[in-house]
């Protein structure tokens, strides 16, 4: 039997991926309510997920929700992609998603942000209560504070997060410590996405965001050397971050915080911390000290 489910939008990632008719698809990983392709030709992994996926760049939107493991589909299954969609053949059953109604999404770009004023003293405030709550490893106000962390794996991440400041403040005069700092942050932590690699992906923004001419192709190049030390999923969103794309929440935070709108700014952190369960906070961590970092002089 064959599921057939139309496709809400398509990231602008995603749609790069998909853009070759007869391009071969495996099914990378199955989760409840998430697959992720393997498309050839592409480099990163394509999310094919609910409506709610709308606004990730690497992610094909359903218009409905899908409890993918009950469909006749399993990891290795292969398929292909043709002119109208996507289609996963199975041994038992079949997924095509159709795209011929979905909207292609831009991409977006992160706006200049030449100071922290008010909103990013908020946003920092509001995500040290939530590290705090719900006991995250990388904490914001240690970083930025010098102070000790509480746990072995915290100390470390304070280590190579404080390593990747000073080789990234370096860098703007062609300093050479970075791929040492970026490569002890890679695969640093647990999970599907690591800690250490939601840092480098904030951090990666806050890179392209303060207008460092040489900082952000540096970073990039020293991430794009170390992903292999990552899980594929992880080093996919690297990939991403590499290529400068981020989901929404995170865009949706830059600009708020470069027009000083702190009632925004705390909106999109919020939203941008509800991605996983420390994954999001992880991202902000990176990217609101890479803005104390590289912003320094400007306070």
């Amino acid at each position: 039997m064959t599921v057939t489910i139309g496709a809400l939008s398509v990231g602008p990632i995603a749609a790069r991926a998909v853009s070759t008719p007869g391009a071969v698809v495996r099914l990378h990983s199955v989760f409840p309510s998430t697959v992720n392709l393997a498309i050839e030709g592409s480099a990163v992994l394509v999310a094919l997920t609910g409506p709610t996926g709308t606004g990730f760049p690497h992610a094909v939107a359903l218009e409905q929700a899908v409890s993918f493991p009950g469909l006749s589909i399993a990891v290795g299954d292969c398929g292909l992609v043709s002119a109208h969609g996507i289609l996963i053949q199975g041994q038992r059953g079949s997924l095509r998603a159709t795209l011929d109604h979905a909207s292609r999404l831009p991409a977006r770009v992160l706006p200049p942000i030449v100071q922290r004023a008010g909103a990013w003293q908020a946003c920092v405030r509001w995500l040290e209560d939530f590290q705090s709550r719900v006991s995250c490893d990388l904490r914001i106000g240690a970083l930025l504070a010098g102070s000790a962390s509480s746990t072995s794996l915290g100390a470390l991440f304070q280590r190579s997060a404080r390593a990747l400041a000073q080789a990234s403040v370096e860098e703007k005069s062609c300093g050479a410590g970075l791929p040492s700092a970026v490569s002890s942050l890679v695969g640093a932590g647990q999970g599907l996405t690591p800690s250490g690699d939601d840092f480098l992906s904030g951090f990666m923004a806050a890179s392209r965001t303060s207008g460092s001419p040489l900082l952000a192709p540096a970073l990039a190049t020293a991430i794009l050397e170390n992903v292999a030390a990552t899980g594929d999923i992880s080093a996919s969103l690297l990939r991403c971050a590499a290529e400068a794309f981020w989901p929404d929440p995170l865009l949706d935070l830059a600009d708020a915080i470069a027009a000083e709108n702190t009632s925004a700014a705390l909106r999109a952190l919020k939203n941008l911390c509800g991605l996983g369960h420390s994954s999001g906070a992880d991202v902000a961590s990176g990217f609101l000290f890479g803005l104390a970092s590289l912003l320094k002089e400007l306070a």
